[in-house]
């Protein structure tokens, strides 16, 4: 099957789908509100986490978004929630991780819209030449110039060693070296990602496709009227693989950081990875110590006035098009598109 014969099956999927979403399965709620997780606005012929959403797809969510919710950012959702009342219907769009395609799509098509959004910024990929290690083991062990033969990574002292000769394995083998590279520390975690790269002979700098925020481009995005600027710590860790001095830095550091970028305060923050088992029990406590007024996980729930300011859920949305967003607004929060 060809890529355009699988993007038409695909299509017909989510149309499908759709329409017996809105005919044949109620809501779990009626007219709710809900909190949209997205990271990038791209075409990734190598997207194993499907982050993402098509250029073209995410301005047909968006103009839903402007004609059928009401859309706010996470100061607004904040203020919302003090007053102990969320508006029906109401929407907050985010981005998480900060990659340069913030500025060059996603930016315009929020202002052709009329859409507000938060976007989560990782203050030390900010000017960095390198990609996010997520996407440089994709593109050394996944991708069109992907290595061959047997990877060996020293990790934690210990020796892992991976054939890749077999295309069908590659997908498991991908699996377990983002796993084993996820919980070590930044810089190592980094460094290896680039001995990954050097295995299958492919430079360590950044592709444009896949590089991260300029300065100059997070300071024309943190002047929009449409945009705020959250956290989402220094490095990308894991954070309930931290010390508590470590969750400490990646936390503070990543407010001032961000602040002395910007200009303005940062009182939103995203967690890395965002599950339950990623975030840990106490970390909530050192974000609000930290001064931030919500944060972010990255599992989808209800959400409500009494939600839980420092475990707000979102809803992970993967590339689709304007037929399956709307199913999954009615799925999810009971807003019916048409």
């Amino acid at each position: 099957m060809t890529r355009s014969q699988a993007l038409i099956r695909q299509r017909r999927r989510l149309i499908a789908g759709a329409r017996r979403v809105r005919g044949a399965v109620a809501p779990l709620v009626s007219n709710g509100s809900v909190i949209l997780l997205y990271h990038r606005a791209a075409q990734d012929s190598v997207d194993p986490w499907r982050l993402a959403v098509q250029p073209n797809h995410l301005t047909e969510h968006l103009e839903i978004l402007a004609a059928h919710t009401r859309p706010t950012t996470a100061a607004g959702l904040e203020r919302a929630q003090h007053s102990g009342r969320i508006p029906r219907r109401t929407t907050l769009v985010t981005f998480d991780d900060g990659y340069a395609d913030l500025a060059t799509e996603v930016a315009p098509r929020l202002e052709a819209a009329g859409v507000p959004a938060t976007m989560f910024v990782v203050s030390g990929a900010i000017d960095r030449d390198r990609e996010f290690w997520w996407d440089a083991l994709a593109r050394a062990l996944l991708g069109p110039e992907r290595g061959s033969g047997q990877l060996r990574l020293e990790i934690a002292g210990r020796t892992h060693d991976w054939e890749l000769t077999d295309d069908a394995q590659r997908g498991a083998v991908h699996r377990q070296v983002w796993a084993s590279l996820r919980d070590r520390p930044p810089t190592e975690r980094d460094s290896l990602a680039e001995e990954v790269l050097a295995w299958a002979g492919l430079p360590a700098e950044a592709r444009e496709s896949h590089r991260t925020l300029r300065s100059d481009e997070l300071d024309l995005l943190a002047r929009d009227d449409l945009i705020e600027i959250g956290a989402h710590t220094a490095n990308h860790p894991r954070l309930a693989a931290l010390s508590s001095d470590g969750q400490q830095r990646e936390i503070v550091d990543s407010r001032s950081a961000l602040e002395a970028f910007v200009s303005r305060p940062v009182t939103s923050f995203a967690y890395p990875h965002g599950g339950p088992d990623d975030v840990g029990s106490t970390t909530p406590g050192r974000v609000r110590a930290a001064g931030f007024g919500t944060a972010y996980l990255a599992t989808p729930g209800r959400l409500r006035a009494r939600s839980d300011p420092y475990r707000l859920p979102r809803l992970f949305v993967e590339d689709m098009d304007g037929a399956g967003f709307a199913a999954l607004l009615w799925r999810y929060a009971g807003i019916k598109v048409g």
